[in-house]
């Protein structure tokens, strides 16, 4: 029988480029609820139903999930509560020389090579961080978080949880950012933002919606 050490949950970009930044080498399989299982590879890898893996009681399989940012962020931390509740465990992707300079680090993270994380910052669980972005000294980021491409959080930032930072962002120094909070393309955020915020262009343009009915209009944008 098949030995599985290592499993992505998931079939879109995500896990595509978590795979290629974790090694090919280093990935066993991607894996899928039976329902969503459409294809017998991707990459060359085998593509399991979760159930079979379930069923066939695999021993000693770290998953990580790299599902989207849909429904800001909180569809995959669902499926990384499932599996643990099943008694599974996660591994995180982040390079070999960005563990000293983290205060800290929760489950099932991913920091793309090329990102720029400086000392004493501290991720709680399920935080990606793609290529060009900057992450400055001593920011805490909550849980369920997507930083794209470029942006930069300035040193001394407190994120909280279900957050999305759109590319080329920039948020400045010592902002408190809410949960539930969306910030687009662009946005620079130069003060505080509350629970549920939507910033979509500067700071001053808080937007009266709440982020959960915004962010329905971009679910499964790109097929992350």
């Amino acid at each position: 029988m098949q030995k599985y050490k290592h499993i992505i949950f998931g079939l879109g970009m995500a896990a595509e480029c978590a795979a290629y930044e974790f090694g090919l080498n280093n990935i066993d399989a991607f894996c899928v609820n039976k329902e969503f299982v459409n294809q017998s590879k991707m990459l060359g890898l085998p593509v399991l139903s979760y159930e079979d893996v379930c069923l066939n009681k695999f021993e000693k399989i770290k998953f990580f999930v790299a599902t989207g940012y849909s429904n800001l962020n909180r569809s995959r931390a669902k499926i990384v509560s499932q599996l643990t509740i099943d008694g599974w465990q996660f591994f995180s992707i982040i390079p070999n020389s960005y563990y000293p300079l983290l205060n800290g680090i929760g489950i099932n993270c991913f920091l793309m090579s090329g990102s720029n994380i400086q000392p004493f910052v501290k991720l709680k669980n399920n935080v990606f961080i793609w290529s060009g972005a900057t992450i400055c000294h001593h920011c805490e980021l909550g849980n369920n978080i997507w930083i794209t491409a470029g942006a930069t959080i300035a040193g001394n930032t407190v994120i909280g949880d279900n957050v999305f930072i759109g590319v080329n962002a920039t948020i400045v120094s010592g902002i408190n950012i809410g949960s539930n909070v969306f910030i687009g393309a662009g946005a620079l955020v130069t003060k505080d933002v509350p629970d549920n915020g939507v910033i979509l262009a500067k700071g001053s343009d808080l937007m009266g919606i709440k982020s959960d009915l915004f962010i329905k209009l971009l679910e499964n944008n790109g097929g992350y």
